[in-house]
Order: structure tokens, then C-alpha cells, then sequence
């Protein structure tokens, strides 16, 4: 997604330079830096293209996004419809986004992605996100003056992906082979717009699932998380470990990584499915008062964690075997490649086999220092 952000660089670094660039050729240049797509009642497409204007001046460049809308009966006729209503030369391989309205992820995202497989500037590292709550359109118009190029702020988001864990992080080409695998369903991050202090923020967590290409449903940030934990795909975030019944005292953990391991084995005809997470975190935050850098504070911490943490990964499990009721983990898939023989004998009852699996967790937890302190800080509440 960086592509923009360096090829925008790129050309002021160029005209700055070298001054090699007719600057007649720069303003007939349309860069395509995302779009939004939005159907209406009638099951048109509306698409509004975000687009870099760049504008040469006596001292360089002013850059500039504008929106462009079209309409039409199918993707490919709506997108051509540009041509029409801007006389620069478009220019797609630089775009990093498509936001995607829930009613238009409903229906499939087939001829979209078609659209993008043929054309020959589109790049399949493209960022699909998909609107839970607004239309596409207010996703990337979220500001009365539309003076931001949204296109870099999506990037700053995917950036964060690795740190927050709140959303997954997917391009086209990983969307694509999901949806051509019957095995497998593909899940992609969504956006929604917040309102803090009359001010509207574009929000980027959580993640939509589909069964093939359309959309079936969403996980909260929560449940993102877990999903990333158990398909190998977190690598950073925060765990809030409650330390009572109460849930009142509570130890914030940095996960510094992750490795899950799903092992597969089969007793008595029954598929025998082990998730084992290996985690390592440090002490973030400490609520209680407990000092948790020595031994026994940190053998008490990691029994915690680890029983939190096993408990939380099969209730998500359990949860998604009742409701969708569909292998969003691709355990079917782990069984197909590793044990062929055993999967053309339950291929065709997997949905059911699924919803029934009992899955075991175990969960190790490993803690690191503090960086600086090795004891909870005392208030002192004398006078």
C-alpha cells in the first residue's frame, strides 16, 4: 500500500531535481489512488474514485484528491465511464484501496474481482475493505471539505495492522485463492466512521466473513483477534488478564509474538483437532498492586494468562461452530493437505464434522521483563 505514498514522492523529488518533466504531462496525469463502490435500488453500481490531482506551480507541486462518480450496470461499464467525465489520462496502478459497501459485499464480490484480475494497471496487492456501517461513499467523504487524500490514511491503518491486531491484514491475490478454495472462506478487514467531540474519524477494526465471495457476516476487534491468534496471523497486540472473580484487578500483557501450531490426529474415526499457542509478552500494565516480577508473582500471572487465554480461544471456537456454523479456520483445508486419503472420506460431511469437533487449546505463555521497573509503583496516601 506504500506504492502511492513513493510514486508520489517519486515525482516531486523528480521535478524538484531534474525538472525533466513537462509540466503539461504531469496535469494530464489522473493517479487513481482508491475508490468506494455503492449500489443503489435499482442494483446499479456507484463508484467514486479518488483521485491525485497534481497541480504544477512556480515552486513545485500542490496535490490534491478529487472525487470522480459514475455509474453503471456492471463494475467494468461504471470504471470506464471515467473516461468520460475526466479528459486525463487514468492511471490505475497506484491505487491501494477499494472500500465496499455491506449491500454491495452481500451480493459478491466476484465481479469486482474479476475487473481487477483482467485490467492490466490494477495490482493485486490492492486492500479491499469492506463499510459495516455506512455507505462507501461516506467512508472515504467522511470530511465536509474533502481536502485529505484518504488513500494515505488507509495505508497509516494497514500499517498499524501488525501492532493493534484488531483487523486482518489481506490482499487481492490471498481474497482470490480463498474464494476459488472451496475449503476456505475469506475474511477481510472492515471500516466504519466514529463521531468523537462532533469531530467524524475514520475507524478501521474488525473483519467480515465470507462464504465464497459474498458477505455472511462480521467479528468484532475482540473476535478478530482471537481468529488471527488461531490462524498463525497475530504478531503483536494486548491481552487484559483479569486476576479475580471480580474482574476488577486486572494486568495489561504486550504480546511481543506469537506462534500457533493446530496439530491433527484422528481416534476411532473422530478427528482430534489441538490448538497450541506459544506466546510472548511482557508486563504492560499492573492494576492490582501485585509485584509480578518475582517468581512466584510471575508463575501466578503466566497460570492466569494462560487459563484466560485457553478459555477465550475455545469459546470463540465453540461460538463460530454454532453461529455461522462454518470452518472460517480452515482446519478442513490443514486435514486435505496433510492427510488427503482421510479428507475424500469426509470431505462431503465436513460442515457437519465441524460443527461438532471437540477442540483442545493449550496455551504457553512466556513473560519478559519490564523495561523499567521490576516491582508495581506504591501510592502513598498519607499526609
Amino acid at each position: 500500500m506504500k506504492k502511492l505514498s513513493i510514486f508520489i514522492a517519486l515525482i516531486i523529488s523528480i521535478i524538484f531535481l531534474t525538472g525533466c518533466w513537462d509540466y503539461s504531462e504531469i496535469e494530464d496525469l489522473a493517479i487513481v489512488a482508491g475508490m468506494a463502490i455503492d449500489i443503489d435500488a435499482n442494483g446499479s453500481y456507484i463508484i467514486n474514485v479518488e483521485i491525485v490531482d497534481i497541480k504544477p506551480t512556480t515552486t513545485g507541486i500542490d496535490l490534491a484528491p478529487i472525487i470522480i462518480e459514475t455509474r453503471g450496470e456492471t463494475v467494468f461499464e461504471a470504471l470506464r465511464n471515467i473516461i468520460s467525465t475526466s479528459l486525463k489520462r487514468i492511471r490505475w496502478s497506484h491505487a491501494s484501496y477499494v472500500v465496499v459497501s455491506k449491500e454491495v459485499a452481500e451480493q459478491g464480490l466476484s465481479s469486482l474481482l474479476d475487473w481487477i484480475a483482467r485490467h492490466p494497471e490494477a495490482r493485486l496487492t490492492l486492500h479491499i475493505l469492506i463499510s459495516r456501517e455506512n455507505t462507501a461513499k461516506e467512508v472515504i467523504l467522511k470530511e465536509k471539505e474533502f481536502s485529505k487524500i484518504r488513500a494515505l490514511e488507509f495505508e497509516k491503518f494497514v500499517d498499524s495492522s501488525e501492532y493493534l491486531s484488531k483487523f486482518p491484514h489481506v490482499e487481492v491475490y490471498e481474497l482470490i485463492n480463498k474464494i476459488e478454495n472451496k475449503d476456505n472462506y475469506p475474511i477481510l478487514p472492515t471500516t466504519n466512521l466514529i463521531n468523537i467531540n462532533n469531530e467524524v474519524y475514520s475507524q478501521m477494526e474488525g473483519s467480515a466473513y465470507f462464504i465464497k465471495d459474498k458477505l455472511a457476516g462480521f467479528f468484532d476487534p475482540m473476535e478478530t483477534m482471537k481468529y488471527l491468534l488461531i490462524v498463525n496471523k497475530l504478531k503483536k497486540g494486548v491481552l487484559v488478564i483479569p486476576m479475580n472473580e471480580e474482574n476488577n484487578d486486572k494486568v495489561s500483557l504486550d504480546i511481543l509474538k506469537n506462534n500457533t501450531k493446530i496439530d491433527i490426529d484422528f481416534k476411532d474415526e473422530n478427528v482430534l483437532i489441538t490448538v497450541k499457542t506459544n506466546t510472548v509478552v511482557s508486563i504492560a500494565e499492573v492494576r492490582d498492586g501485585r509485584n509480578y516480577s518475582n517468581i512466584k508473582g510471575r508463575k501466578l500471572l503466566q497460570e492466569h494468562a494462560e487459563a484466560y487465554l485457553e478459555n477465550e480461544i475455545k469459546t470463540f471456537i465453540q461460538n463460530v461452530q454454532e453461529d455461522p456454523g462454518i470452518d472460517v479456520f480452515s482446519f478442513g483445508d490443514k486435514i486435505k493437505k496433510n492427510h488427503p486419503k482421510i479428507w475424500k472420506d469426509i470431505e462431503d460431511n465436513w460442515d457437519s464434522i465441524f460443527k461438532e469437533l471437540n477442540v483442545k487449546i493449550i496455551s504457553n505463555i512466556q513473560i519478559r521483563n519490564s523495561e523499567h521497573i521490576k516491582r508495581p509503583i506504591s501510592v502513598n496516601n498519607q499526609k
